[in-house]
C-alpha cells in the first residue's frame, strides 16, 4: 500500500521539479537580475527581481504573465491519505509558497496585479495561485520592452525530498524559487523557459552558498551577511541555488571546464569519485556532442533520502543514500551504477536543460535521450552485451557473494530491457508522447519514458547508423540549446539526414503510438547443391516490424550476416553458404524492441548452470533469450524471464526429539516444489508442496506430513483520483482461490478456499479481508467449512504519531473444524503452543511513536548503514473456547524497530519486541524478532 503511494507521489514530484513554467517563455530575451536573502528561521528566501521583458508575441501586450511554481506545494494532496504523505516530511505536511509583495515599473510606479490559477496540467490541486498577472500602465507594442520590479518572499518546505526543501540544515532549489515570465497560461506546454541572469544572494555569517551558474563569487561579508553574485553566459532554464553550513567543496578544471563537488561534512571520497566521473563522462559528451556544456559544473550531493539523481542548469545533484552505497558490502562495490547514474543527471546538461522540452507531453526528449546517451557511452566504455555493471569487482569473499547474489548484470539488459518487458506484460504500454491528461496508464510512466524511451532510440540507431545517429542529435543538442526542442521537430531532422533508411511510420508506430513487434525463426533446412548450401529459413513477424539483423552459424564457427525486411507474416529466406548452417539468430546485437527474443534462435536455448559447468563460461543468470535451468546439490530450479519459475528440493532438517523423552536429534528431511507464473498484470497463479519427513528411528515410527496448494490470483483495478492528470490504476480488489491438501500422510485433508481482500490506498489506509474454507466432501473427511474476516486501518493522531488497530473475527460454519484448520489467536507470541479453536475473535493495536531517528546513515561495520529508529507500544487479545470455556488471551509490550539500508540499496527493517502476557493461561515473557524487506 504504501510503495504504491510513495511511487505515485514521486512520479508527481519528480514531474513538477522537472518543469518550471506552464508555457514557453516570452523569448530568450528576458533577463533578471534578483537579489534576496535566505533567513533559516523562516525558511524563506526574500527580495526583489527587475525582470526586462521584451514583446515577442507579435501583438501588444496589456499584461506579463509569471508561473509560480512554489505555489504547486501550498496545499497538500487531498486525494492521498495524509499518514502516507507524511514520509516525505520531517513533521508532516509543510507547504512551499510565493508571496507577492509589491510590483513596479522601473520608475517605481505601483502596478496592478493579480493572482490566478494555474492550469491543471502536471497537477489537479494546490493551483489558486499559480499565476501572477501584472497589468502594464498601458500597452507594449510590438518588439518593444519594459522593465519590472517584483519584491516577492518564498518558502521552502522541511521536507525529506530532494528539491524545493531544506534537509538537514541544507537548502536546494532547482527551478521557480521566483517568478518565471510565460507567456500563456493555458498552452497545455510545461516548458522551461532560458533567459538572462544575474543573482544576488545573501546568506547568514557561517553559511556556504553555491549557485549552477558560469560565474560565481564572494562579494561581501557585511553585518552577519554574506553576499554572492552569480550569473550565467548565455540564456539558462534557472539559476539553481544550494545553501548550508556544514558544506565542503572540491573543484577541478579540465580545459576550460571547471567542475566543483560540494558535499556535506565526511563526504570527500564520495566527491572525488563524483568529480573524476563527471570528467570522463563530460569529456566524451563533448567529444560527441560539441561544445553544448557550460563551462561550469556542480555535483551536489544531496542530503535527503534516496537513490535518485536530479540535473539543473550547471548543477547535478545525487543523493547521499546513492554515495553511501558505493561502497557496501566492499569498496567500489556499485562504482559502475553510480556512474551509470551520474552520466544520465549529466546528459540533461543536453537534453532537458540544455535542449528544452515540453515536460507534459514530450518529457521523452528529456529522459529518453539522457538515457540512450547515458546507456550508450556506459557500453562503449564497458561492453555492450556482456555482463558490465559488477565485472570490476576482484578477488575476495564479499565480492565473491556479491557476483553470486546479482549475477550476470547486464545494463541493457537488467535496467533498460527487463522493464520494458515487464510493462507489455503488465499491459501498461502506450504511446511514449502525450499529454498527461490522455495518459491510459500512469503506473508506466517512468518505464515508457526512460526505458522504452531508450531502446526507441536504440532501435533508431539500428536504421540510420551511428555515424548519423550522433550527427543528429549534435545538430538538434547545438541549435536548440537554450530553446525548446520538440518531437516533430526531432523526426524531422532524422528523416532529412537518414532518408529511406528510415521509415516513414517509425515515429508514429514507436513514439506517439504503442507498438509491439516481435521476430521469429520456427525453423531451417539446410539442403546440399554441390560445394555449397541451401538454407530455407522459416521466418514470422509480427507488429511494427522493422527490418533485422540475421546471423547464420557456420559449421567452422563463422557466421554470415544479412538484412531481412519483414513483408508478411510469415516468410521463408534463402541464403547460399560454403558451409552447413548450425544455428540461426536475429537481431544478435539486440537492437530492435522485440517483445520475445526467446524465439530468436534456432534451436532455441537452453542454458543449464551446474556444479560442474566450465569456469571459463560466461554465467548463466536471467537471460531474456533462452530458458534457463540451474542445478545445484539441494535441488533444480528454472524459469522464462520473470514470466514463470520453478524449483524442486530436497533439504536436510535437522530436528530435536522432546528432549525429556531422551532421544536426542533426529534424522531429517524437506522435499519441497515451487511453481509461479503471471500471466499480465490481473491474473497470476502458483503451486507449493512441501514434505516433511521425520526418521525416528527403532522406538517411533518415521512420519511424513504434506502441505501443497495451488491458487490463482485475480486482481481487479479501480482509478481513483490521485492529483495528477491521466489514469492511475489502483490494484485494490483481489480475489485468490486456492486449491489444497495439509496434514499428515496418509491422512491429508483436502480443501478449497476463497480470499477475498480489499486495499484502500492511496485514498485511504483502510484494508479488509474475508476467506472461507471448505474441505472437499466426498474424499474420506467429515464435511467442514469456516469464515474469517479482517479490517484494519490507521488514524493519525498527530504527524508521525499514528494507531493502528485491526479486529478479525473467524467462526466454523459447518461441521468441527480438523487440527490443521482450527483458527489461531492470532498473532499471540507470548502463548505456546499457540491456542486454536473453532471460533475466534482478536483485536490488535499499535501506537507508533514518532522515529528517533529517521535517514541517519550510521555506517553498520561497512556492511550496511542504520538509516531510523523508532518505537511502538502494541496490545493484542483473542477469545475463543478452549476445552469447552471461553478463553480471553492477552498480551503486550514495547518494540524497537530498525531500519536498515544493505548492500545494492536492499532495505530492511528488523523489529525486537518484549511481549508480556496480562490475561489467559500458558503464556510467558518472551523477546521477539522479525524482519522484512523495505521497498
Amino acid at each position: 500500500m504504501v510503495t504504491r503511494c510513495a511511487a505515485l507521489v514521486a512520479v508527481i514530484l519528480s514531474l513538477m521539479a522537472a518543469g518550471a513554467a506552464a508555457a514557453d517563455a516570452l523569448g530568450t530575451s528576458t533577463a533578471y537580475a534578483i537579489s534576496v536573502r535566505l533567513d533559516p528561521r523562516t525558511n524563506t528566501l526574500s527580495g526583489t527581481e527587475r525582470v526586462e521583458v521584451a514583446n515577442d508575441t507579435g501583438q501588444p501586450l496589456r499584461e506579463v504573465l509569471f508561473c509560480l511554481l512554489a505555489n504547486l506545494g501550498a496545499e497538500p494532496n487531498p486525494y492521498v491519505a495524509r499518514s502516507l504523505e507524511d514520509a516525505a516530511y520531517v513533521r508532516g505536511f509543510d507547504p512551499t509558497w510565493t508571496k507577492i509583495r509589491s510590483v513596479a515599473d522601473s520608475a517605481g510606479q505601483a502596478l496592478a496585479f493579480r493572482l490566478a490559477a494555474a492550469p491543471p496540467t502536471l497537477q489537479t490541486y494546490s493551483l489558486r495561485e499559480g499565476i501572477l498577472a501584472i497589468e502594464l500602465a498601458s500597452p507594449l507594442p510590438v518588439g518593444a520592452r519594459t522593465t519590472l520590479v517584483v519584491e516577492f518572499e518564498t518558502k521552502f518546505a522541511r521536507a525529506l525530498r530532494p528539491d524545493m526543501a531544506v534537509v538537514d540544515g541544507v537548502y536546494i532549489w532547482r527551478f521557480g524559487w521566483h517568478p518565471i515570465v510565460v507567456s500563456s497560461a493555458s498552452s497545455g506546454q510545461f516548458a522551461l523557459p532560458a533567459a538572462r541572469y544575474e543573482v544576488e544572494l545573501r546568506v547568514p555569517a557561517g553559511y556556504r552558498a553555491f549557485c549552477g551558474a558560469d560565474r560565481q563569487a564572494l562579494v561581501a561579508s557585511v553585518d552577519g551577511w554574506t553576499s554572492v553574485v552569480a550569473a550565467s553566459d548565455r540564456p539558462v532554464r534557472s539559476i539553481p541555488i544550494v545553501v548550508g553550513k556544514d558544506l565542503a567543496s572540491l573543484s577541478i578544471a579540465v580545459g576550460e571546464l571547471e567542475l566543483e563537488a560540494v558535499y556535506p561534512t565526511g563526504g570527500e571520497s564520495a566527491a572525488r569519485f563524483a568529480l573524476l566521473t563527471a570528467e570522463r563522462v563530460l569529456s566524451l559528451y563533448r567529444a560527441r556532442f560539441g561544445d553544448v556544456i557550460p563551462g561550469r559544473v556542480l555535483l551536489v550531493t544531496d542530503p535527503a533520502p534516496g537513490l535518485y539523481g536530479l540535473a539543473a542548469d550547471g548543477m547535478v545533484l545525487w543523493g547521499v543514500d546513492v554515495a553511501r552505497m558505493r561502497d557496501v558490502p566492499v569498496s567500489g562495490t556499485c562504482d559502475r551504477l553510480v556512474e551509470y547514474l551520474l552520466a544520465h543527471e549529466l546528459a540533461h546538461l543536453i537534453w532537458g536543460i540544455g535542449a528544452g522540452a515540453d515536460f507534459n507531453a514530450e518529457n521523452w526528449i528529456s529522459e529518453g535521450l539522457a538515457e540512450y546517451t547515458a546507456v550508450s557511452t556506459f557500453e562503449n566504455l564497458y561492453g555492450a552485451l556482456v555482463p558490465n555493471v559488477f565485472s570490476h569487482l576482484g578477488a575476495g569473499v564479499l565480492e565473491g557473494l556479491v557476483r553470486e547474489l546479482v549475477g550476470p548484470f547486464n545494463l541493457r539488459r537488467d535496467v533498460e530491457e527487463y522493464p520494458y518487458i515487464d510493462l507489455l506484460r503488465a499491459g501498461y504500454d502506450e504511446g511514449i508522447v502525450k499529454p498527461l491528461q490522455d495518459v491510459e496508464y500512469l503506473n508506466g510512466l517512468t518505464v515508457r519514458t526512460y526505458k522504452k524511451g531508450y531502446l526507441v532510440l536504440r532501435a533508431l540507431e539500428s536504421l540510420v547508423g551511428s555515424e548519423t545517429m550522433t550527427q543528429v542529435l549534435a545538430s538538434a543538442a547545438q541549435n536548440y540549446a537554450g530553446r525548446t526542442l520538440s518531437v516533430s521537430a526531432l523526426e524531422g531532422m532524422f528523416a532529412a539526414a537518414a532518408g529511406p533508411t528510415l521509415p516513414e511510420s517509425f515515429f508514429d508506430d514507436w513514439v506517439f503510438g504503442d507498438a509491439v513487434a516481435g521476430v521469429a525463426v520456427d525453423g531451417l533446412d539446410v539442403q546440399r547443391r554441390g560445394d555449397a548450401y541451401a538454407v530455407a529459413l522459416s521466418l514470422r513477424a509480427e507488429g511494427a516490424t522493422l527490418p533485422v539483423t540475421l546471423e547464420a552459424a557456420l559449421s567452422d564457427g563463422s557466421a554470415v550476416r544479412v538484412i531481412w525486411t519483414p513483408l508478411t507474416a510469415r516468410q521463408t529466406l534463402t541464403l547460399e553458404t560454403n558451409l552447413p548452417v548450425v544455428r540461426v539468430t536475429l537481431d544478435p546485437d539486440e537492437m530492435l524492441l522485440d517483445s520475445n527474443r526467446y524465439n530468436n534462435h534456432w534451436p532455441r536455448r537452453l542454458v543449464v548452470d551446474h556444479p560442474f559447468r566450465d569456469a571459463d563460461l560466461p554465467p548463466v543468470g536471467r537471460p531474456l533469450d533462452a530458458y534457463a535451468i540451474d542445478i545445484s546439490v539441494a535441488g533444480i530450479s528454472g524459469g522464462f524471464r520473470r514470466d514463470h519459475a520453478w524449483a524442486v528440493a530436497v533439504v536436510p532438517a535437522p530436528a530435536f526429539d522432546d528432549v525429556s523423552e531422551g532421544t536426542g536429534p533426529l534424522l531429517a528431511w524437506n522435499a519441497i516444489a515451487a511453481w509461479n507464473a503471471s500471466f499480465g498484470r490481473d491474473l497470476s497463479a502458483s503451486f507449493l508442496a512441501s514434505l516433511a519427513s521425520v526418521g525416528l528411528g527403532a522406538e517411533r515410527e518415521a512420519s511424513a506430513t504434506l502441505d501443497t496448494s495451488l491458487a490463482l490470483d485475480a486482481t481487479f483495478f479501480t482509478h481513483p483520483e490521485t492529483g495528477t492528470p491521466g489514469t492511475f490504476w489502483a490494484p485494490t480488489h483481489r480475489l485468490e482461490l486456492v486449491f489444497g491438501a495439509v496434514g499428515p500422510l496418509p491422512d491429508v485433508v483436502p480443501y478449497v478456499q476463497t480470499i477475498y481482500r480489499l486495499d484502500g490506498a492511496p485514498a485511504t489506509t483502510f484494508a479488509a479481508a474475508a476467506s472461507v474454507t471448505c474441505g472437499i466432501p466426498g474424499l474420506g473427511i467429515p464435511p467442514f467449512a469456516s469464515l474469517d474476516i479482517s479490517v484494519g486501518g490507521r488514524l493519525r493522531i498527530a504527524p508521525l504519531l499514528y494507531l493502528d488497530a485491526g479486529i478479525s473475527a473467524g467462526t466454523a460454519i459447518v461441521g468441527s473444524l480438523p487440527d490443521d484448520f482450527r483458527l489461531a489467536a492470532d498473532s499471540l507470541s507470548s502463548f505456546t503452543p499457540e491456542p486454536r479453536a473453532d471460533q475466534r475473535v482478536a483485536l490488535e493495536v499499535v501506537l507508533t511513536l514518532p522515529p528517533w531517528a529517521r535517514h541517519a546513515g550510521r555506517p553498520i561495520l561497512g556492511l550496511g548503514h542504520l538509516d531510523g529508529l523508532s518505537a511502538s507500544i502494541f496490545a493484542r487479545g483473542s477469545l475463543l473456547p478452549v476445552d469447552g470455556s471461553k478463553a480471553l488471551l492477552a498480551e503486550a509490550g514495547p518494540a524497537l524497530t530498525l531500519s536498515v539500508s544493505g548492500p545494492l540499496g536492499f532495505s530492511f527493517h528488523l523489529t525486537l519486541g518484549y511481549v508480556v502476557p496480562l490475561l489467559g493461561n500458558g503464556g510467558r515473557p518472551r523477546f521477539t524478532l522479525t524482519w522484512g524487506h523495505l521497498p
